[in-house]
């Protein structure tokens, strides 16, 4: 970027920052003139305003570099004899040096004349200390009526304070009284949830004593599943079969392979007959229960771990299909 660009875009961004000053601060009175600038202070307003015109005025500022400005307005190229600057850059000059008067006359106007300031001054000091006075007045009278409010406060509670302590121990009765409530129940909340878990705990002991005797009822195999499935009407034969064509032609599909106990299509299709359940199990199928609910699973051995008893598993898949063709 070139020196004039950056000069430029100096004075919108400070042209931009004293606007901002200016309606912040409109309302207060002006600083000190140019000639006590730069001197400590603490006013926040007075560095903002310095710090611009220090920008502006300070070395390597925009003033240093106007009078060059303005020569190269009129310098003519030694060799070519024609203007240093062509006319676009001319304009673009010319504008910039209008801004930057017309800036600097708007910075002016924020520091007051020579005398004029040290009035100001001593205006702005008196009425600092009256808002000092003013403001510790309000403070005093503050601390004395907080001390006056202690102090009634003070015997309020001086008077109060045997039918405080009715009060105290009458609630405190009454909080003993809601613990030993709250104990009770919590005791026969505990002994009742004991007494539901036992009698449940009891029921799916007693369901699965029931289940148990139930399958090891069941004979197992080919000779058992051929049993179960001559009490079976043709339909739910062919329930079956349907089933076991799947699994034989996707054993790895887990999903074909296992099948709710209290699955309505398979209940109306099959299960709702003597010996349609029992089909399952003398088949192979082992009752389980998965998230509380119970599932006839054909369980798949590890073809990794165990390829013999993959090979037999799937023996029996394509030999029960046989058995379910025949009949």
């Amino acid at each position: 970027m070139s020196e004039f660009s950056k000069s430029c875009k100096l004075l919108t961004k400070l042209s931009t920052d004293l606007d901002r000053l200016l309606e912040s601060h409109s309302a207060l009175p002006p600083l000190p003139p140019p000639s006590s600038t730069l001197t400590a202070t603490s006013s926040p307003r007075t560095s903002d305003f310095e710090s611009i015109r220090f920008q502006i005025e300070g070395e390597g500022g925009i003033a240093g570099k106007i009078d060059r400005y303005k020569q190269r307005l009129t310098e003519k190229d030694p060799v070519t004899c024609n203007d240093r600057y062509g006319d676009k850059m001319k304009k673009n000059v010319t504008e910039f040096i209008a801004s930057y008067e017309a800036f600097c006359a708007d910075l002016e106007i924020v520091f007051a004349p020579e005398g004029v300031y040290e009035s100001l001054k001593q205006r702005e000091k008196t009425e600092a200390s009256n808002i000092v006075k003013s403001e510790e007045a309000k403070k005093k009278a503050k601390e004395e009526e907080e001390k006056r409010a202690k102090m009634r406060a003070e015997e309020e509670r001086l008077a109060s304070l045997t039918e405080q302590q009715r009060q105290e121990e009458i609630q405190a009765k009454e909080r003993e009284e809601l613990r030993i409530q709250a104990e009770i129940a919590r005791k026969q909340r505990q002994e009742r949830e004991t007494k539901e878990r036992e009698e449940q705990e009891r029921k799916e002991q007693e369901e699965y004593e029931v289940e148990r005797a139930w399958v090891n009822s069941i004979e197992v195999g080919p000779a058992g599943f051929k049993s179960k499935l001559q009490k079976l009407p043709s339909s739910a034969c062919q329930c079956l079969l349907q089933l076991y064509t799947q699994i034989n032609s996707r054993p790895e599909d887990e999903l074909s392979r296992k099948v709710k106990l209290d699955n309505e299509r398979f209940h109306q299709d099959c299960g709702q007959y003597e010996g349609g359940r029992e089909a399952l199990i003398a088949a192979g199928w082992k009752l389980q229960t998965l998230e509380g609910v119970k599932f006839f699973i054909l369980v798949e051995p590890n073809l990794e771990a165990d390829l013999d008893g993959w090979s037999d598993w799937f023996d029996n898949i394509k030999a029960n299909l046989a058995i379910l063709k025949e009949i």
